[in-house]
């Protein structure tokens, strides 16, 4: 199956690129190493002994412009489909990737088969005062080659799946697919559409001959698609390995101007349970259920694998309380918290408060940062299942979100004189209110940050990281001494000034001060 979300368009083989877009050097010690997006190192005979010579790096991208004007296109090289698969029917799909016939087993055939496609061709060529490659064993194995692969993956995002909706006229079947054991033919069923790698994997634990990995199916699927469009003078997508996967020519693609929400009957709201399919009036097991705003999250990612990465269900029909099998025995507590994960939900919202706008507050680890993460009570809020979950969940969250307000009618102090420390330079003159609402104005562009944000104590954490919750928090030289010395790990409170002040500036990407007098000016000396 393709599906928007995730396509991975990986070319099966690794792939460097002959024009500027994928052509580059790097140094690597003493060496100065080419890199190319389009390199296929064809180790086809699995170099098992030294004398053995070193693999070939084939530079595909080379070979497709040199045979750009040869009808059969693909074909000129690559075997047909049936060839491989001869013992199976699973695809109706015309053309593969393989290079060699599968009936080429053993070594000395696969050298024989090799050597005859690609020396014969190179020998053809000349013999018709054509530029080609070389006909000698040194020539194609090479020794210590410094030619290194620059690809990147070449992801399928929800602008390049809205261009070919458009390009194709909505016509789902042409990429999405069902595989029926039965009757082994495909078929389409609305509804069903998902990533292609749900079925074909990029690394399979028990590789099956009779089907497609997912380098093979995604261009067998986009590849070969392109190349019919190109043939019949319709508008197509690349074929070169360059426009794929050279990270610089994949910046260039052209974005979507509107992209469409793809309707897979999901929910906008819902509530986050333990249990596929609970009764409506269930009352909590161990913790209150969490409310989630679907839609939302589907607008911050490129890609529904993010969090469905193995097929589009909800989480916990793989990841049960307990743990199965099917979810890799992780059980349902774990997957939403792991630390650092993307596809967990404290995971993900950990990275996204490591941006600018956050890490001024959030960087630091002091103690209302270490309760923070341990604080259930901000996403588990409903001890109860209601009825119409979907209006339970939205309601939940849209008045967390309303209750911010912690910049209207706030009255903080317009600006702090600080003089505690004054000596050598006049008292530091800080724009209080200035600088609460810049951090206002971030919040309340953030749905996020607005849902967790919506008291005012919140928000003053940030300085006053230790003091109470409160509004009115407490003064920092209630615990850091008048001193600049530091007792028991504590900064005294000359350096808690700067250390607060500097940091945060550094961590929001904030214009630091040139000079002390920027802060707080010099005494005039007597």
């Amino acid at each position: 199956m393709v599906r928007w979300s995730s396509v991975l368009i990986v070319v099966g083989v690794v792939i460097v690129l002959f024009t500027s877009g994928g052509y580059g050097n790097k140094k690597s010690g003493n060496r100065v190493q080419e890199l190319r997006t389009d390199i296929v190192h064809v180790d086809a005979i699995n170099r098992s002994e030294k004398k053995e010579r070193p693999p070939v790096a084939f530079y595909h991208d080379l070979h497709t412009d040199a045979l750009g004007g040869n009808k059969e296109g693909c074909g000129s090289c690559h075997t047909s489909f049936s060839q491989k698969r001869k013992q199976s029917d699973k695809l109706s799909v015309s053309g593969t990737f393989d290079f060699i016939s599968a009936d080429a087993a053993g070594k000395e055939q696969r050298m024989k088969a090799y050597h005859q496609k690609c020396i014969g061709c190179h020998t053809d060529l000349l013999s018709k005062n054509t530029d080609a490659g070389p006909l000698t064993c040194s020539g194609c194995h090479i020794e210590n080659n410094k030619v290194k692969s620059s690809a990147v993956s070449g992801r399928f995002d929800k602008s390049l799946h809205q261009r070919h909706v458009d390009g194709l006229g909505k016509s789902c079947q042409s990429c999405h697919h069902q595989y029926d054991k039965v009757s082994k033919k495909l078929y389409y069923k609305k509804g069903r559409e998902g990533s292609c790698s749900y079925c074909h994997l990029e690394n399979p634990s028990n590789p099956n001959p009779t089907e497609l990995t997912f380098k093979e199916a995604s261009h067998l699927q986009c590849v070969v698609c392109h190349e019919t469009r190109i043939k019949t003078g319709k508008k197509a997508g690349p074929v070169r390995c360059e426009e794929c996967h050279d990270r610089s020519a994949r910046q260039n693609v052209a974005k979507a101007r509107h992209i469409d929400r793809l309707d897979m009957g999901q929910r906008d709201f819902t509530m986050m349970k333990n249990e596929l399919n609970p009764m409506p009036g269930l009352m909590k097991n161990r913790m209150d259920w969490v409310p989630f705003d679907h839609k939302n999250h589907e607008t911050k990612n490129q890609s529904c694998r993010v969090c469905h990465h193995k097929e589009l269900k909800s989480c916990v029909s793989c990841h049960t309380v307990q743990g199965s099998p099917k979810g890799g025995n992780f059980n349902l507590e774990y997957v939403m918290h792991q630390s650092g994960s993307t596809r967990s939900c404290s995971g993900c919202h950990e990275l996204k408060r490591k941006t600018a706008d956050c890490n001024g507050c959030h960087s630091f680890d002091v103690n209302w940062v270490k309760d923070e993460r341990k604080n259930c009570v901000q996403c588990h809020v409903a001890n109860q299942l209601l009825p119409d979950e979907k209006a339970q969940a939205a309601a939940i969250i849209d008045a967390k979100i309303k209750a911010n307000q912690i910049c209207k009618d706030w009255k903080v102090p317009e600006r702090i004189v600080i003089s505690k420390l004054e000596k050598n330079y006049q008292p530091v003159v800080f724009p209080h209110k200035k600088i609460v609402n810049a951090l206002c104005g971030k919040i309340n562009k953030n749905r996020m940050s607005q849902y967790f944000h919506h008291e005012k104590s919140t928000l003053c954490m940030g300085c006053h990281h230790n003091s109470p919750a409160t509004a009115n928090p407490t003064a920092c030289s209630n615990c850091h001494s008048g001193t600049d010395k530091t007792k028991g790990g504590k900064p005294g409170l000359l350096g808690a000034y700067h250390i607060q002040c500097m940091e945060c500036h550094s961590e929001m990407k904030i214009r630091q001060p040139e000079s002390c007098t920027a802060c707080h000016k010099e005494k005039k000396k007597r």
